[in-house]
């Protein structure tokens, strides 16, 4: 009777780890993701979107050249996904639990203490980068007919928002949540100098992710975008955009 009176109650994370829909949700996920290259295309639109936004690319760390290094080739950014939406991969260690795993949490956490750090991040961006994530997998499918049924991609955003909450923001509904991002588009997305030498470098490294998640992005960013490849003289093709909430 005692030792419960210094019980602490779970977290809202706790509890939903622990309740009878998380694995229902785990498995919709990793459907979700099952895409070929969906991974690394959905991660080359975050990426992207970020790279075509001056006002997000002057939020970073004060070790500036080597975040960007490590951005500009992506492949931490795609393992921490992976392990983020509890996928099959063996990533340094941590297993495709998802936000199951306490070592993904921690992963997750130390992420948005980092980021949180940075000189200029606010709530808001940390919410618009959120929504990037959550999103992609849902555009990418979009843009190929091959969407999740409706059950599928409920129980998706319900995994997807609870583990944005580990970057303490919390998501709204699907819908809400791409009309936010498309305002972002509209209102910040453009074109500099920083930009396009990234966008330049990640294209030569990966032009096929690029060329695959050109069309999923919002409509400014991917104006961005092309006239980066264009500066730097880089030819890529790709089809027509994802459509949905612009």
């Amino acid at each position: 009777m005692t030792s419960s009176l210094h019980e602490h109650p779970p977290s809202p994370i706790g509890r939903y780890i622990a309740s009878r829909v998380y694995p229902y949700d785990l498995t919709a996920t990793r459907a979700v993701w099952s895409a070929p290259e969906l991974v690394a295309t959905a991660g080359a639109f975050v990426l992207l979107t970020y790279f075509a936004n001056p006002t997000l690319l002057a939020v970073r760390s004060p070790d500036v050249q080597g975040v960007l290094r490590t951005a500009n080739d992506g492949h931490r950014e795609r393992a921490f996904l992976a392990c983020l939406m509890g996928l099959d991969l063996d990533v340094g260690g941590v297993l495709g639990g998802g936000i199951h795993d306490a070592e993904v949490r921690r992963l997750a956490e130390g992420v948005n203490e980092r980021h949180r750090a940075f000189p200029g991040m606010t709530d808001a961006y940390m919410r618009h980068i959120a929504g990037l994530l959550a999103l992609a997998p849902l555009r990418v499918r979009r843009l190929s007919g091959n969407s999740p049924v409706p059950a599928t991609r409920t129980r998706y955003w319900r995994y997807a928002t609870r583990a944005m909450g580990l970057f303490a923001v919390e998501l709204g509904g699907l819908r809400s949540v791409e009309r936010d991002c498309a305002h972002h588009d509209q209102l910040e997305a453009a074109l500099s100098s920083d930009g396009s030498e990234l966008i330049g470098g990640f294209a030569e490294r990966h032009p096929d992710h690029v060329s695959q998640a050109l069309p999923v992005l919002f409509p400014r960013a991917r104006a961005a975008v092309r006239a980066a490849l264009a500066g730097n003289n880089l030819d890529l093709r790709s089809g027509v955009d994802a459509g949905g909430g612009e």
